[in-house]
């Protein structure tokens, strides 16, 4: 990979191409189109004279965990040659700040720096990836980093390409003219910061607390880099607390660390506590008021049962219509106990009709088509979304952005680990029968957060001598069937087996003004 340098004094950029390659590139923009509903309005100074100085969307590095290893080893790989192509005298490295960016019609963010304020000040150097739909439906969006008197260098987005440059530099992003004005057609970038450490500062303009995200209660967020070891460590905590959430310091934390365990006792004594909600026949509006505004799971028996999908699909089907169809898979799970975490490693392509030759096998969970596998954003496969038909007024069949629909397809045995979501998910079985567990937000200290969204605990080998809060969690067993869907409401921690050959798909667009409801957003309503 080659880097364009300019030449002329102190380079003021450097740019490099093909970053991480066509695979995972589409991985990066189907995760930003997948988070669509996460992201929220951009801000700058608080002061009014710069109140529409910078319009865009962006997601904080809190959410934004499943990616942050993968750009912070492209970054601490390249730091060395990045520093010498900009003149920038070696540091020791505090800390890596990420954001995702997207800019669409009418969008654009004036000249600013990234480093004047006590707050900012550590920020050393500013990296850009830009990623974005192919062909690019988009025009404008360049980066502008201005150089002595008026001497400016322009930047085009280009897909899979990384900027760098020093934080001091002044820089604008020039407006974006997207005239289909679709999210999926803008600009993306994953961008941030390289921070030194640093003790002292003296403040200048554009940058107080520009990029930092609102505050959050009970929530401790920093990832940190140790660029020679390159070593990372990233403390996310959901709203609902953990057992590695910081100590309470204002009265806001004292309150709701005391209302946490208060819920917690309340909720094992109702009969509730261990069981799932089945309804039959459930109207939309009792749905939503009764489980999606109220944050309850529930299980709507047949609730899809005639729907060609159910009717129809099995893996014969598959394999007699779409035999040499490639589709992406997992794959080597067995060999990887950390395979949710090594995802990337995992992926491979095959034909489909192989891949269902080798879920016909037997019990495995060494294979697996799972959501990240954007099943039916494959152009030879994107048809079969309309097979699902899901219930009118709860799910929002008209929204097909890639993304808000997706496949699970795996044998007997294909193990789910016990996770929590950012937002809520309706499950339609299609073929065979899973069990689920379920396990209450407020119960997080209890599970032992692994990796930001995970536990570390196995439900089916506890070991209790190593995770001994997990004896006092709420459990809630429930079996899904053909037919059957069920709701997982934000932030409820669940783990789910294959008891048989299974197909699920799961909708995360609602029939609410907002499509759904994340984690550090407000309710949709």
């Amino acid at each position: 990979m080659n880097a364009i340098l300019a030449t002329n004094g102190s380079a003021p950029f450097c740019r490099y191409f093909n970053i991480f390659g066509t695979e995972t590139s589409q991985e990066i923009y189907r995760l930003a189109l997948a988070k669509r509903e996460a992201f929220s309005n951009s801000r700058t100074s608080p002061s009014k004279n710069y109140r529409n100085w910078r319009k865009s969307k962006v997601i904080y590095d809190d959410q934004l965990t499943s990616v942050f290893e993968l750009v912070q080893q492209e970054i601490i790989r390249r730091l060395p040659e990045v520093l010498a192509s900009l003149s920038v005298p070696r540091f020791e490295v505090d800390a890596l700040e990420l954001q995702l960016t997207s800019h669409n019609d009418g969008e654009y963010y004036h000249w600013h720096t990234d480093n004047g304020t006590p707050a900012t000040a550590a920020r050393t150097i500013t990296f850009v990836y830009y990623f974005h739909a192919e062909p690019r439906v988009f025009q404008g969006g360049e980066l502008v980093i201005y150089q002595g008197r008026g001497e400016r260098h322009v930047i085009t987005p280009q897909h899979d390409s990384m900027v760098f440059f020093p934080s001091t530099r002044r820089h604008e992003v020039l407006r974006v003219d997207c005239p289909t004005r679709r999210f999926e057609d803008g600009r993306f970038t994953l961008n941030g910061w390289i921070r030194r450490r640093i003790r002292n500062h003296v403040p200048d303009h554009f940058g107080y607390w520009i990029f930092a995200p609102p505050p959050r209660t009970g929530q401790a967020v920093k990832a940190r880099v140790v660029a020679r070891q390159r070593v990372s460590t990233v403390a996310a905590v959901a709203p609902s607390c953990s057992a590695e959430a910081a100590v309470p310091s204002t009265a806001a934390d004292c309150h709701w660390h005391s209302l946490r365990p208060l819920y917690s006792a309340l909720h094992r004594a109702s009969h509730r506590a261990q069981q799932i909600d089945i309804r039959v026949g459930l109207a939309a509006t009792e749905f939503f008021e009764d489980y999606y505004f109220s944050n309850r799971p529930v299980l709507l028996r047949d609730a899809m049962r005639d729907s060609p999908a159910v009717r129809s699909w099995s893996p014969e089907f598959f394999k007699r219509h779409y035999a040499q169809v490639p589709v992406q898979i997992t794959s080597g799970r067995d060999s990887d106990p950390n395979y949710e975490l090594h995802f990337r490693r995992s992926i491979t392509t095959v034909p489909l009709g192989e891949y269902v030759e080798r879920v016909l096998n037997g019990a495995s969970n060494d294979v697996y088509i799972v959501a990240r596998n954007y099943f039916f954003d494959n152009p030879a496969l994107r048809h079969l979304r309309h097979d699902l038909r899901p219930p009118p007024g709860i799910v929002d069949a008209t929204d097909e952005r890639p993304g808000t629909v997706k496949l699970w397809f795996g044998a007997r045995s294909t193990v789910t680990p016990l996770h929590f979501d950012e937002h809520s998910i309706l499950l339609a079985q299609i073929y065979g029968r899973k069990k689920f567990l379920f396990i209450p937000p407020f119960d997080t200290d209890k599970l032992y957060l692994r990796n930001s969204y995970y536990s570390e605990v196995d439900p089916e080998r506890v070991d209790l001598a190593r995770h001994p809060a997990f004896a006092n969690a709420s459990i809630a067993a429930v079996e899904v069937g053909p037919g059957d869907l069920l709701f997982i409401p934000v932030g409820w921690w669940h783990w789910a087996r294959a008891l048989e050959l299974s197909m699920s798909a799961t909708f995360c667009s609602f029939c609410v003004q907002s499509g759904n409801t994340a984690l550090g957003g407000a309710a949709a309503t």
